[in-house]
């Protein structure tokens, strides 16, 4: 879920700033740079949330 709005705030930020050509093309790559960055933050928080539960569920049903 919180990958879809990352998606879409980064969008929204990348259209909006071209359309208003103000600023330069490095501000367009350092917005989405951020944006991959976190994207890659929530995956790795998912992954680690995903293995201690499946741990914990194991744990749980082994003893």
């Amino acid at each position: 879920m919180w990958g879809n709005i990352v998606i879409a705030y980064v969008t929204k930020e990348v259209l909006n700033r071209a359309q208003a050509r103000q600023g330069k093309i490095e501000d367009l790559y350092l917005i989405a740079i951020i944006g991959a960055a976190a994207l890659i933050f929530l995956m790795l928080l998912d992954f680690l949330y995903r293995y201690l539960r499946q741990d914990l569920i194991f744990d749980f049903l082994a003893n």
